[in-house]
């Protein structure tokens, strides 16, 4: 039986249409039929490779497009389905040449430069595709899609403002699109406008309740405004979708940890650490827990894991040194503060932390200069007020230590020590109204404070003389 070479054609239709009809192993089948007849023939290699792309079997698709350009070079179809075969196989290099092999034939093709735009934005080249999607726009304004990548490009190139434009035209287009609404919500986030950001992201999450990046999102952003209980709210919401999320479980523990909540962090640590055992910062920030709950054996244990798993973790160093501290090993904080210090030389509370080692050392100058270099990083830092306070006392600075334990109170009056000490400076000065009041609000926040009692006492007997 001779074959018709006509037939080819009826498998060539077939196949498109099979393809249109979204039956890709039909169309499949009916290309290798016509590649059967007319092998020479780039039309049946170029639906091969569609219907195989659609199957997901994407490095046969680019093989049969190769054959397809070898027999045709100039088949635009070929290119183009190549480029998203290429696309899908992160082969984003060669997918770039797809396309722009699309608009060499096809100047004016706004998929072909859409496409383009994507491919190159996976290569984190965001200039060239920013460009590539302005040529979408001068064909289609109105391409939401091309609009929201090219915001995301933007973002990626920290040019929030344009972005956030961007984002606001493709809302203008599409204004139920969550995924628009989160990354407009996540770039007013990186401008510092985090209740601007929570609006957008409340929208997200309006049109998609079920959206774990806007409720990501919306967590960093509360934790931001500091509203911990809110953001722990939104990250147990991603945590429904994500479980096994370690990096989730480390940040609610850590904002547990800020709300002092010890007991509670270490549960949401431990569940991080059991999905990634050497993530040093949830050790780091287990460390922290254990040493506010006053057991600073275990959260040094805590701080060497995690510089097992990163030594050039400054935080870590950071609260290792507390910890010896608190153990009153202030030789071997003072070790820890410094190689803290070598990765965070502005960090104010290891600055703070070195202070007060040196101070309970009776290095009562230099501990005065570190807690004076923490201030020039972080002037509302309490702590460091408070050691200035103590070490001004020892160096017998009394107007200069009282000044600083008024700085203290400022930012926390109930401190029942600072109130004492500063109690002792209006004494050393014969102040004693000024330090009867000192000791009486000390007693206020702690009864049992023996050393108030006495100095009341005392300060009393010399008043009334």
């Amino acid at each position: 039986m001779t074959l018709n070479p006509n037939l080819s054609a009826v498998w060539s239709s077939r196949g498109v249409a099979l393809n249109n009809c979204g039956r890709y192993q039909e169309a499949l089948e009916s290309a290798e039929r016509e590649i059967a007849l007319q092998p020479e023939e780039s039309q049946g290699w170029y639906i091969k490779g569609y219907a195989l792309r659609k199957l997901r079997r994407y490095e046969e698709a680019v093989a049969s497009h190769d054959r397809a350009l070898e027999l045709n070079p100039n088949n635009s179809s070929a290119w183009r389905d190549r480029g998203h075969a290429l696309l899908d196989l992160e082969s984003y290099e060669e997918a770039v040449t797809s396309f722009e092999q699309v608009l060499h034939h096809q100047p004016e093709d706004a998929e072909a430069w859409s496409n383009r735009g994507i491919a190159l934005s996976r290569l984190e080249r965001h200039e060239e595709a920013i460009a590539s999607y302005d040529h979408v726009l001068n064909y289609k304004p109105d391409d939401s899609q091309t609009l929201e990548n090219r915001g995301i490009s933007l973002s990626h190139l920290e040019r929030y403002e344009e972005a956030i434009a961007s984002f606001e035209r493709a809302l203008d287009y599409k204004p139920e699109d969550s995924e628009i609404w989160n990354n407009h919500g996540a770039a007013l986030a990186k401008l510092g406008c985090y209740e601007e950001s929570l609006v957008s992201l409340d929208r997200a999450l309006q049109y998609n309740p079920d959206f774990a990046l806007a409720w990501l999102n919306r967590g960093v952003a509360l934790d931001n405004l500091k509203r911990y209980e809110e953001a722990i709210a939104s990250f147990d919401q991603v945590l429904q979708y994500q479980p096994d999320n370690p990096e989730l479980w480390g940040r609610c523990g850590a904002i547990l940890g800020q709300l002092g909540r010890y007991e509670e962090a270490l549960v949401k640590l431990d569940q991080a650490l059991q999905y990634q055992p050497n993530f040093a910062q949830a050790w780091s920030n287990r460390g922290l827990a254990l040493f506010n709950l006053g057991r600073y054996k275990d959260a040094i244990a805590d701080c060497d894991r995690a510089l097992q798993s990163q030594p050039d973790y400054g935080q870590a160093w950071t609260n290792r040194g507390a910890a010896l501290a608190g153990l009153e090993r202030y030789e071997e904080a003072i070790v820890s503060c410094d190689r803290a210090l070598q990765y965070l030389p502005d960090h104010a509370l290891t600055w703070n932390n070195r202070g007060f080692a040196l101070i309970k050392l009776k290095r009562y100058e230099e501990g005065l200069a570190d807690c004076e270099r923490s201030l020039q990083y972080q002037p509302d830092n309490v702590l460091a007020w408070r050691n200035c306070g103590l070490a001004l006392l020892e160096l017998k600075r009394y107007e200069e230590s009282i000044a600083s334990y008024e700085r203290s109170f400022q930012y926390k009056a109930d401190e029942p020590e600072s109130l004492y000490n500063c109690g002792v400076a209006l004494r050393c000065l014969g102040r004693y109204q000024g330090a009867v009041i000192k000791y009486d609000q000390a007693l206020h926040y702690k009864p049992d404070y023996l050393d108030a009692w006495d100095n009341r006492g005392f300060v009393l007997n010399k008043w009334r003389c």
